[in-house]
């Protein structure tokens, strides 16, 4: 194929892609809670980096604690509850924390 083609399926590609950055967006505007935040979580979900561990199989695990890792891009209910779980982690921290 030619390469308008290939531009083509990178805007068009682009869009899904990303999807978890911009529900993120969203989802945090609809919990009242940091936009930014949000879309450094839907990034985080999206990295290459991530999804090259996805792809390979290679074993993931904090502080022992093992987890299995998913590719996330074009998907929208991982970052939906990632963010309304963000809201609540967000509220205790403004408790907790003192004001500068």
């Amino acid at each position: 194929m030619g390469t308008i083609y290939t531009l083509f399926s990178f805007v068009g590609d682009a869009g899904f892609y990303f999807f978890p950055v911009f529900v993120g967006y969203t989802a945090a505007k609809q919990f009242n809670t940091s936009p930014t935040m949000a879309l450094f979580l839907g990034a985080i979900m999206v990295h290459p980096a991530l999804i090259q561990m996805a792809v390979e199989g290679v074993p993931f695990d904090v502080y022992g604690i093992p987890s299995s890792v998913q590719i996330h891009s074009g998907t929208v209910l991982p970052i939906i509850l990632v963010v309304w779980i963000m809201s609540y982690v967000e509220v205790f921290l403004k408790k907790v924390t003192p004001d500068i």
